[in-house]
């Protein structure tokens, strides 16, 4: 990513952010806050993201009674948490800040956003087909064509597609959601200060509870797929599918076999539940996966994410019911190996037989 200077963040911000940071509410005092040795942005803006935190809700708002700015807001500026600090707040890593660049024109912003209207279109088709029953080879060419929105079929244009090719996944949220309204007054993505309020934009999206709550969704969508495929393509095979009925159950089943080979209980592991997070770091040190394979352990804090996910029943399973799922299975040659985890459940439990 390009980084840009403290003179250049300060020419900014006197020069093109006054207007923008007045509509926000605070004041055009002048600040920058410098993430590692790579990226930097304005005190003002990290001070107008501060929304999204407890102070907020406190009752110590950025930008005061909105008359234009305040001794206050200033000493608020001045004080402002460095990205880094939000981060961790929110249990995201700095990768997400990689994930800021962009050189989009207004065209090309209008045209991702109209893409991903299209994708929305086209997931509500697959759904309304799996409600009426309809075969599996209509949702599956329901599935291709959702897949083939973001591709060079529906974006012609080489240099449009090179420069969505290489725009940030943050960037791509914020546009996903923002209003049209709202992309408008960007506009080109034509000069540092142009790229600045996107950045701002997209990062102050990203730290939202909305914004947190889509990578996440995103994440494990794509983490369950990539997690899938690796072990399949290391040997190991597809369970009844009668019993195990999504790539969820695939990971907790293959953990489960893993565990008997080893002689070692679910529980002695995981204790009473198992969350996808848990699973997804299971089959990295099984070097079945890669951190960096993973969405979720590679943006977020797993300690503060795993806890959240504990009350998503689609993300979390509990050992009984694992082990209920893992008995079901038709594969013979596990039995002993069923039983001998079942009778040490029970004895964890206190009952004997």
């Amino acid at each position: 990513m390009k980084t840009i200077t403290e003179q250049q963040i300060r020419q900014v911000v006197r020069k093109e952010l006054q207007q923008f940071l007045i509509e926000e509410g605070l004041m055009s005092d002048l600040s920058a806050s410098k993430i590692g040795k790579r990226y930097l942005l304005p005190g003002v803006l990290l001070a107008a993201m501060l929304a999204t935190f407890n102070r907020t809700s406190q009752g110590q708002a950025m930008g005061g009674d909105g008359g234009g700015g305040s001794q206050d807001t200033g000493q608020q500026v001045e004080d402002a948490l460095t990205i880094n600090d939000m981060l961790d707040e929110v249990g995201l890593k700095d990768k997400v800040l990689s994930e800021l660049e962009s050189k989009l024109t207004k065209e090309d912003k209008i045209k991702i956003q109209n893409l991903f209207k299209q994708m929305k279109d086209k997931q509500q088709e697959i759904n309304d087909a799996k409600r009426d029953g309809k075969s599996q080879d209509e949702i599956q060419k329901l599935e291709t064509e959702k897949n083939e929105i973001f591709s060079a079929k529906t974006i012609t244009d080489p240099d449009q597609l090179e420069r969505i090719i290489n725009t940030g996944s943050a960037i791509f949220r914020f546009i996903e959601n923002a209003s049209p309204e709202e992309l408008e007054s960007i506009g080109d993505i034509d000069s540092e200060e142009a790229l600045l309020r996107l950045q701002a934009k997209a990062l102050r999206y990203t730290l939202s509870v909305e914004g947190r709550q889509q990578m996440v969704a995103r994440g494990v969508q794509q983490d369950l797929i990539t997690a899938k495929n690796a072990l399949f393509a290391s040997g190991f095979k597809q369970p009844n599918e009668k019993t195990v009925t999504n790539f969820f159950q695939v990971i907790v089943y293959y953990i489960l076999e893993d565990l008997a080979q080893n002689n070692q209980t679910p529980q002695d592991v995981f204790g009473e539940s198992i969350t996808v997070i848990e699973a997804l770091r299971y089959l990295i040190d099984k070097g079945i996966i890669t951190e960096e394979d993973s969405e979720l352990i590679s943006n977020f804090d797993e300690e503060k994410y795993n806890i959240e996910l504990e009350g998503i029943p689609s993300l979390n399973m509990t050992i009984s019911d694992a082990m209920q799922m893992y008995s079901g299975s038709t594969k013979p040659i596990q039995e002993n190996k069923v039983n001998k985890l079942r009778q040490r459940l029970n004895e964890l439990r206190g009952v004997y037989v």
